[in-house]
């Protein structure tokens, strides 16, 4: 497994302002997004819920994710941290890894994935994810998928608020 420290699951005194995701998505979460393409048109439009367990060394957080023509898609990921601000996250279901951080106030997210696309070819992706505080109890997360690790081919777009 994955090399781990504490998680502090209090958001950080010094930058009270900065998306720490291990806090965010412990508590149970609503949310709202859409898919685009890369010429900006909207191909898919979701709700989204989940929340999450942690303890002292890792946290499990699961989605469910429910598309307007009734799809639903529910992931976990195992999130464990590496040490203060860097964290890595497994996708319990298909084992991608995605290396996470701080990037000034926001917090980022990165893997490599192979989907499918066309007619049954499985192509090399790439997918950043970016969470940004917009107060505490709401964030925006955007996700940008890469063919090749270059080329943007879709965005998403989802507004997480806590549930009250």
């Amino acid at each position: 497994m994955f090399p781990f420290d504490n998680f502090d699951l209090e958001p950080a005194k010094a930058r009270p302002s900065a998306f720490e995701p291990h806090v965010f998505f412990w508590k149970p979460w609503r949310g709202e997004g859409q898919i685009r393409n890369a010429f900006g048109k909207v191909l898919r439009r979701y709700t989204v819920s989940g929340g999450g367990q942690a303890d002292e060394a890792r946290a499990r957080m699961t989605q469910t994710v429910v598309f307007e023509d009734g799809e639903t898609v529910q992931k976990a990921w195992e999130i464990l941290s590496r040490d203060p601000g860097r964290y890595v996250a497994r996708d319990v279901d298909n084992g991608i890894v995605a290396e996470g951080g701080q990037v000034g106030r926001s917090f980022v997210w990165s893997f490599a994935s192979d989907q499918t696309v066309g007619k049954g070819r499985t192509m090399p992706f790439k997918t950043t994810v970016t969470y940004t505080l917009i107060d505490r109890s709401t964030a925006e997360g955007v996700a940008v998928n890469r063919l090749w690790g270059w080329l943007p081919v879709s965005r998403l777009t989802t507004l997480y608020r806590h549930q009250v």
